[in-house]
């Protein structure tokens, strides 16, 4: 089974960037692409420019929320 997080705003891609080695900016909008999220198996959709879903398996799902979490954190200090 399989878990979705759905990231959105505009620092969406560059927080893609924290877990994917992938050029995010070459995901065209409407389509996805299998690969690794900090070495979790995934599979990376872009549904807008600025909205991103990542599918996940239940037992990665943790990781790569607390990953995500840290990672918005991170992206909200710099800009105060």
């Amino acid at each position: 089974r399989e878990v979705s997080f759905v990231i959105e705003g505009p620092r969406a891609a560059e927080l893609m960037t924290i877990g994917c080695a992938r050029d995010i900016d070459a995901i065209p909008v409407g389509s996805a692409r299998r690969t690794l999220f900090d070495g979790a198996t995934v599979i990376l959709w872009r549904d807008a420019e600025t909205r991103f879903r990542i599918d996940v398996w239940n037992s990665f799902a943790p990781h790569l929320l607390h990953l995500l979490q840290v990672g918005a954190r991170e992206l909200a200090a710099e800009t105060l």
